[in-house]
């Protein structure tokens, strides 16, 4: 066989691979529902992390408090301080970690 003749057997090979017209839209349309949701999830995962911005820093401010009451003036119970600043300090750690943990999902969807 010549190459003219495997070249148009390959043509017709490769146009028989083209889905036809309604298959892609059906395809068009599944992955822009698909890419709506998953922009609703990040919409959402947006919004935690400006909740979770917000207690870290009600959080850090409480802290501040506490060792300025505790120690400074000595308005404190030491007991009282002492189970205070553990809590607020696993407080601050914890949402730091579900901050993180959203800001670093996977954006290969989107791309």
């Amino acid at each position: 066989m010549s190459a003219l003749g495997i070249n148009d057997k390959f043509d017709i090979y490769l146009k028989n691979l083209c889905p036809n017209p309604e298959e892609v839209e059906l395809y068009l349309a599944m992955m822009e529902a698909a890419f709506e949701a998953k922009e609703g999830d990040r919409e959402r995962e947006r919004e935690q992390l400006s909740k979770f911005k917000s207690q870290l820093t009600n959080h850090e401010a409480n802290l501040r408090k506490f060792d300025q009451q505790g120690f400074v003036t000595g308005q404190l119970e030491t007991d009282f301080y002492n189970r205070l600043k553990p809590h607020s300090q696993t407080q601050i750690e914890k949402l730091k970690l579900d901050r993180e943990a959203l800001r670093f999902n996977d954006p290969a969807f989107e791309k």
